[in-house]
């Protein structure tokens, strides 16, 4: 997975960049959230940890603009300030997670854990969104209660599972009947 960090300290950074790395992550740094904002509209980023204060742009506005593009992305804000402070704003941003620095390694850990998982039911969801109940007789697709509609109508990218709709239920009767196999 590539990840977009954003932190002005050098050390913090440098910190932050070896430890995912360490974990097989593949990192793209910036040292404020201008640049990190530049990054993200030209990488493809599911996940971005960024510090909170940061010369040019915050964390904060970083994680709204970056939710202004309706991507999926998993945000992680770091910051040395105590307490509850902001915490309205952060929820407002679409922050997913908040650290405290200095940074624990495990929590960091478990958190990308967490996105991962994140992830992988999102995936998961989008696949079941595009399961179309499809008649394996004719081919036409179940869109409504009772509503079947040629398949080449809809999306060609979804998966199908197979049932045998009404009317090819009847034709498949009325045949068995005529050939007195019912």
């Amino acid at each position: 997975m590539k990840i977009l960090i954003a932190e002005d300290d050098a050390l913090s950074r440098w910190h932050l960049k070896n430890l995912l790395i360490d974990w097989g992550y593949e990192v793209t740094e910036c040292e404020n959230g201008s640049d990190a904002w530049r990054h993200y509209l030209a990488g493809d980023y599911k996940l971005v940890i960024s510090d909170w204060a940061m010369p040019e742009m915050d964390g904060v506005e970083l994680c709204r603009r970056i939710h202004t593009q309706k991507d999926q992305c998993y945000f992680i804000l770091l910051s040395s300030r105590v307490g509850q402070t902001g915490f309205a704003e952060r929820l407002d941003a679409g922050i997913d997670v908040y650290l405290s620095k200095p940074l624990n390694a495990d929590e960091l850990k478990s958190q990308m854990r967490r996105a991962e998982f994140l992830f992988a039911l999102r995936s998961e969801a989008q696949n079941v969104q595009t399961l179309l109940p499809t008649c394996a007789w004719c081919r036409k697709s179940r869109i409504g209660e009772d509503i079947w509609v040629e398949v080449e109508s809809l999306a060609l990218n979804a998966f199908f599972t197979y049932s045998i709709c009404p009317d090819c239920s009847h034709q498949l009767k009325a045949a068995h009947k005529s050939n007195g196999t019912d």
